[in-house]
């Protein structure tokens, strides 16, 4: 039996439809995220801790030869304090790291 596939035409309005309705649903998941980290930032912040403090999210095997880690970070980013997700990776060849990428800190808060 031989199947075929929409038009052309077809398909992009429908992936167009799917990814309009996952941004819609991925812009409430933030926006319900930001409103618990801006609490917990406040109260972070009323604390005046200064140091900053790091817990992995997910990472993989650098038996790989590139290695990445992605985790969620308490630190000063932009002359201010706040939970942040920092990305980092690197190539990992003959006992050396290089690094491609000394993090990307990226800053969420409420506002």
């Amino acid at each position: 039996m031989v199947t075929t596939k929409p038009p052309t035409a077809e398909r992009v309005t429908a992936a167009f439809r799917q990814l309009a309705n996952s941004s819609k649903n991925l812009d409430d998941a933030v926006c319900e995220w930001k409103n618990h980290i801006s609490a917990l930032n406040a109260a972070l912040s009323q604390l005046k801790i200064g140091v900053s403090a790091w817990h992995p999210i997910a990472s993989n095997d650098p038996g790989s030869g590139e290695w990445w880690s992605r985790e969620i970070v308490y630190a000063k980013v932009k002359d201010e304090w706040c939970i942040a997700l920092r990305r980092i990776w690197a190539i990992i060849s003959f006992q050396t790291t290089i690094t491609k990428n000394d993090g990307d800190l990226k800053m969420y808060h409420g506002g």
